[in-house]
């Protein structure tokens, strides 16, 4: 197939379709329909546009020669194989342009399936972006981002805390005789890590009116009490909590086991209930039951049963 440049720029120039490794059907299709848009009047006047065109023609049949079951004649072409040879050059500049330029002449194609052809003649642009809608301001945003900084600081600083004691407590640096809530805290913070798949803490109080501030900025799922906490004591905190944040779960853990105790924190709304005494394990269980919808009072917390009154 020869090739002579209407614009005056460039040299006439033959092309060979029988090179192409494809069957013979094949090849004749390609030259007909490279003919079809190089030949006079066709549009295409540029060698450098024929150049293009036999070049995307010749990419196209290698990659069709390369397939297990190869077409063996134009009704065999599909959209699949343009596809895929489109996905061998996905990482080219200008590979959709490439595509656009590629489809023009297999839709020329004598043969092909009326399918194939209109797959063909589809537009192969980028879809425009959607613009944007703007919903905060830049001052808003600024805040945002400023007040996002600060929790993100404040998180790293509660886990390298929490690496600090969870170390320490690890080698033997903290006497449970002497502090007995940081030693309590590493040993959460080992079992937490040897089992991870506990709820995460949110927050922390060193009083009742504090967790209260607390739970109402952070809205917890579950708040773990200490019934000896600063004013107010954990069952007042519990009961306010049932009141004003009926979806945060309580858990109150002490050091006194008298019924009276346990029945005010029932009626407090307490979903748990158990000694200082239980093990990390044991806490950890309790916390998963409760975060998930249950609830736990300690055996040895519930009111005894008086034995009944007989006459002699």
């Amino acid at each position: 197939m020869r090739f002579v440049p209407e614009d005056g720029k460039g040299e006439t120039k033959d092309y060979d379709f029988t090179t192409l490794p494809v069957t013979r059907a094949l090849q004749e299709g390609f030259a007909r329909a490279f003919a079809a848009r190089t030949g006079p009047a066709a549009g295409m006047r540029a060698a450098s546009s024929a150049e293009r065109a036999w070049s995307l023609l010749s990419s196209f049949a290698e990659y069709l020669s390369g397939l297990l079951r190869s077409p063996q004649s134009a009704a065999d072409l599909s959209s699949v194989q343009v596809e895929g040879w489109l996905q061998q050059r996905s990482d080219r500049v200008g590979a959709l342009k490439e595509l656009g330029d590629l489809t023009r002449s297999l839709r020329k194609v004598p043969g092909i399936s009326a399918e194939f052809a209109a797959k063909m003649t589809e537009s192969h642009r980028r879809p425009k972006p959607k613009p944007t809608t703007t919903i905060y301001s830049r001052d808003e945003f600024r805040r945002i981002l400023t007040a996002a900084r600060f929790d993100v600081r404040r998180a790293a600083a509660r886990i390298r805390a929490g690496r600090d004691l969870l170390g320490r407590w690890r080698s033997g640096e903290l006497d449970p005789r002497c502090d007995v809530r940081e030693w309590r805290r590493g040993s959460l913070l080992d079992y937490v890590d040897r089992h991870i798949d506990l709820p995460q803490v949110v927050g922390q109080a060193a009083s009742g009116d504090e967790a209260l501030a607390v739970a109402h900025r952070l809205r917890p799922d579950l708040a773990l009490l200490d019934l000896q906490m600063p004013e107010p004591d954990g069952i007042e905190v519990a009961r306010r909590l049932a009141a004003e944040l009926p979806d945060c779960r309580c858990v109150i853990v002490t050091s006194h086991g008298r019924p009276g105790y346990l029945k005010s924190a029932l009626a407090a709304g307490v979903r748990g209930f158990l000694p200082k005494t239980a093990s990390s394990r044991t806490l950890t269980q309790v916390v998963r039951k409760v975060a998930s919808g249950g609830r736990h009072v300690a055996p040895n917390s519930r009111p005894r049963r008086s034995a009944p009154a007989t006459r002699r």
